[in-house]
């Protein structure tokens, strides 16, 4: 089954001040001056390995603070 793994990062967020977006091993669904929308796809089978990457390249790439949304 198909599986999409979102992260919404506010880019006004101090914790994600000096954030680099290129860093993170994400496609880019979203951006404006205030958020900025990652998503990986996958299979639902793998989502805790790929919700888990998803957050050490965020947090790699600069981003402390985000949400997680998952959808099918």
């Amino acid at each position: 089954m198909g599986y999409i793994i979102y992260a919404e990062c506010n880019l006004g967020d101090e914790d994600n001040y000096g954030a680099v977006a290129e860093d993170v091993s994400a496609g880019i669904l979203r951006k404006d001056k205030d958020t900025i929308t990652f998503d990986v796809k996958g299979d639902f089978s793998s989502n805790k390995e790929i919700t888990k990457s998803l957050c050490l390249s965020l947090i790699d790439a600069g981003f402390l603070a985000f949400d997680i949304r998952h959808s099918y």
